[in-house]
């Protein structure tokens, strides 16, 4: 019995020391919320805007049943990605950080003093299963103060970085073309992410059915062995810096081929800080 005491005293003590700590991790986590909540409100407008473009680039490539269950899952993608965020807020915020494990501790804690109480005028009556409420409490208090922690690390890990996205002028992925017709085509890279670029390389790379026309304003050069697409011709453009939501048209003067068909548009965009990112663009021939 006396080590039965032991614990419950054990119990009340850790209660009252997770108290005392939970406003010092808050201090922490506040100096995190206000550059995470930035973010996340950033990433759901963003996210909106790309299921809008999803949305609409499905309804006009798929067939209505396909289109349908391809909508949901791009919904269904899109809600649990923005449920990520806000639950990450949650745990950063005053009611998460501090609320939550200060009212579950301090349930531990008077259960835990009543429970000495009792113990001590009627030791003889007091049973161990008493001991479960004062543990559950504590362990709810734990997990809450947990996932403060875990918050605070992802949001401390997280290094702004900047993120691309390429598309056609009209936000698609894919586009029409004439066969043998000779044009401009033009490519568009976004900034979606949360960092300058610098040092961009855009390497627009076209199968050896297309003819690539040579222009000032990029430079042409035919893949090697060594490269990510072997005999692909790549337009080659450079740009020093793309600020963040900005976009950067890169046109090139081209010659479809005879063939018709889906062809796909390999890109690869080199940055300074982020290293290669490969994209896919698709031209239907016709």
């Amino acid at each position: 019995m006396e080590n039965l005491l032991q614990l419950l005293l054990l119990v009340a003590y850790l209660a009252i020391a997770l108290i005392s700590i939970v406003m010092a991790i808050y201090a922490i986590a506040v100096s995190f919320l206000g550059r995470e909540t930035f973010r996340s409100v950033l990433r759901m407008q963003k996210r909106r805007e790309e299921l809008k473009r999803r949305i609409k680039e499905l309804t006009e490539k798929l067939d209505e049943e396909t289109s349908v269950e391809r909508i949901r899952e791009e919904i269904r993608n899109s809600e649990g990605e923005e449920s990520e965020l806000k639950n990450r807020l949650r745990w950063l915020s005053v009611r998460g950080a501090v609320f939550f494990p200060c009212v579950f501790f301090s349930a531990s804690l008077m259960i835990a003093a009543y429970d000495i109480y009792f113990y001590n005028v009627n030791p003889s009556e007091y049973s161990a299963a008493l001991i479960l409420p004062m543990v559950f409490f504590l362990a709810l208090g734990f997990s809450g103060l947990g996932k403060t922690l875990i918050a605070i690390q992802e949001a401390a890990l997280r290094i702004p970085l900047p993120k691309f996205e390429v598309s056609f002028p009209s936000r698609l992925s894919i586009e029409e073309g004439k066969s043998k017709e000779k044009r401009n085509v033009s490519f568009v890279l976004s900034n979606i992410g949360e960092d300058i670029a610098e040092d961009v390389e855009v390497f627009i790379n076209f199968p050896p059915k297309f003819t690539v026309h040579e222009n000032a304003r990029y430079l042409v050069f035919k893949q090697g062995p060594e490269t990510y697409y072997p005999s692909h011709i790549a337009a080659i453009y450079k740009t020093s810096l793309l600020n963040i939501d900005r976009h950067q048209h890169y046109p090139v003067l081209v010659t479809f081929p005879e063939e018709t068909g889906s062809i796909a548009i390999p890109i690869v965009v080199f940055e300074r800080k982020i290293g290669v990112s490969k994209h896919k663009l698709t031209f239907q021939v016709v």
